[in-house]
Parts: structure tokens; sequence; C-alpha cells
């Protein structure tokens, strides 16, 4: 009989998530300033997704018929919510005009300073192999990028044009020539920029939008100084510090994502944006920058595709989206030693 009663409460448990998980499906068209608990259910929602796929699995071996609510969640999820959980069934696409789009948060290449001078000597040496391998593109888009990373880009790389306005942490690197560009007025601080250029490729023009939006911190006030040698670490107290200002920054961040909109529709041109956003696929910012774009992690990434060391699952909040006239040909996710991002490359067919 008590064994009765304890699968009754884990059946409960398990509906009562289910209907969470579905009010969460709110999140991407809900304003945070409207209701900031639905835009945390957003953040949230990979956890949700786990757990109701463990219920379900339970259910299968235990009692098969309870198993029904879960895989239809699941199930319902996946075909909606594309973005938020993919299979990589797309084979390589051949193309003839592939362009190939990097988007990495350096975070200022902090790690490397921290080590000794032997282990420091090693770690120059790996990241110049990364930015080698990784980041001679037609397109890479840094973020937190500070003196030593930018002469990691500039003395491993030859012949490079960029853009990157002095004092800011956000830069664009192409080997083509650029024809236009400018900053958006999106940020508070140094590290939180956005700029655009236009790029003349095969004799079209592109124009190429690089984002570092609004971080979520402990406290609201402006950072004046950025520390650019100190590692970040976040703590129990921080992460109560950046939940209590959630709202605050991601009504911040819903702002800049509607400047970046308003200002690539109005180009008149075919238009990428790409960078951290600082939000998942389940929120509203990424609702707004998606509407019209192809997401290039869709049907080429796997997995939740996480772009940022956490312990929370799906933390895919490096983007790189691409006007819906492309073709994609590739996506990758490269975990490095270097950031708390990884790097992001995809390749698209113009």
């Amino acid at each position: 009989m008590k064994n009765c009663h304890v699968w009754k409460w884990i059946y409960f448990v398990n509906i009562v998530l289910i209907c969470i998980g579905f009010l969460a499906y709110l999140s991407p068209y809900t304003a945070p300033e409207r209701s900031i608990a639905i835009t945390i259910l957003g953040l949230v929602f990979p956890i949700m997704f786990l757990l109701i796929l463990g219920f379900g699995l339970l259910w299968l071996f235990v009692r098969p018929r309870r198993a029904i609510g879960s895989f239809v969640f699941i199930l319902v999820s996946l075909v909606v919510f594309p973005q938020v959980f993919t299979f990589n069934v797309a084979t390589l696409d051949l193309c003839d005009r592939p362009l190939t789009v990097v988007t990495y948060n350096m975070q200022f290449t902090s790690s490397v300073l921290s080590l000794n001078s032997v282990a420091r000597t090693r770690g120059n040496v790996d990241m110049s192999h990364l930015v080698k391998e990784y980041m001679d593109v037609d397109v890479l888009c840094v973020q937190e990028m500070g003196e030593r990373s930018k002469d990691f880009i500039l003395d491993n790389i030859d012949a490079l044009n960029y853009y990157n306005i002095n004092g800011t942490t956000v830069a664009i690197f192409t080997p083509h020539e650029i024809v236009g560009q400018g900053r958006l007025d999106i940020g508070s601080n140094k590290a939180n920029v956005g700029i655009w250029i236009d790029v003349l490729i095969c004799g079209d023009t592109l124009r190429i939008y690089n984002t570092h939006m609004e971080s979520n911190r402990s406290e609201i006030g402006t950072p004046v100084v950025i520390d650019q040698n100190i590692q970040e670490h976040i703590g129990i107290m921080e992460y109560v510090g950046i939940l209590g200002n959630y709202k605050y920054f991601t009504t911040e961040r819903c702002h800049q994502a509607k400047v970046i909109k308003n200002h690539a529709n109005r180009s008149g041109k075919r238009y990428i944006v790409a960078g951290d956003t600082n939000d998942t696929p389940m929120s509203r910012i990424y609702n707004i920058l998606s509407d019209g774009m192809t997401d290039t992690w869709i049907g080429y990434g796997s997995g939740f595709g996480s772009t940022h060391d956490s312990w929370i699952p799906g933390m895919r909040i490096d983007q790189i989206l691409v006007d819906s006239h492309f073709r994609v040909c590739s996506y990758e996710v490269v975990p490095n030693d270097f950031s708390d991002h990884h790097l992001v490359k995809a390749v698209i067919c113009l």
C-alpha cells in the first residue's frame, strides 16, 4: 500500500512538471517585464525537458500507460521548439560559394595569463593553434577581446581587415573588403556593445552584426573598469544576486535585440547576426533576433548545443543567425580551455 502511494506521488509530480513545461512554452513570446516567472521557466526549460524524459523512461519499466503524457510533451517540444534540442540529421552540403562565420567570446584569454611561466608558454602555443585552425575564416566575430586577445588574432592571421571601436571589447575580422561600418547604441559599458560592417563578397554587399548583449550580473550598476586578467568566478551569493536582477537584465536585452533587428531590417541588405546574446533559445530575446532568420544550429547541431560552461544544460547563448535566403552547409561547436564560452563555427552558402 505504501508503495502504491509513493508511485501516485511520483506520477503527480510528473504531471505537475509537464504542466509547468507547457507553461514555459510562453517564454519566447512573453516580455520579461510582464512575467519574469515565465522568463525564468524558459531559462530552465532544458532541465524540465530532461526530468520529464526521465519520468517517461521510468514509467516505461513500471507502468507504461503513465509514460504517454511525458512522451507527448517531449515530441511536441521537439516539433514546436527545434531550437532547444536537435539531432544532427543533415549531411555536409557542398557549395560553390561558401562563407565561413565564427563567433567566439574570448574572455580576454585570461586563463592563459593565470598559468605559470612554463604552462603559459604552452598555453600561448595552444591558443595560437586555435586561432590558426578555427579563426582564419571569412567572418570572425569576437567578444571580450582585450589587447592580448587581439594580438593572438593579428599575429596568427595574415591580410586581415577588422573593425573595433577603441576602448570596447567586440570586433569583426574579415579578409574581405569592408565598405561600411558602425556602432549600435545598445550597451551601458565597454563589454556590452553592438557593431556592424558591410563587406564586399563576390560582388555582393553583405551586412554582419556582432553583438555582446547585456550580461547577467549580481549588481545592476555599470562596471567602470573591466579587469581582463581575472578569471570569472561565480559563487552562491553571485547566483542569488543574478537571479534577483534577472528581470532587469533580460528587459535590457529585449531592448537591445529590438535595436539590432530594427537596424538590420532598415538596411535593405542580406545580413548575419552573430555574437553572445546571454540568453537561451527559449527566450524572448532569441525570438526577436531569429524572426525571419535561419538558426545555423538547427538540424546541424546536436543535443542542446550548449556554448557556455554551466551547470544548467542547454546554455546555447552564442548564436549565428543568417538571412533565410542563405543555405546552411555545416555547424560546429568547438570546446576549448581558453574561455568559459565555446567557439561556434558555421558554413553557409551564398
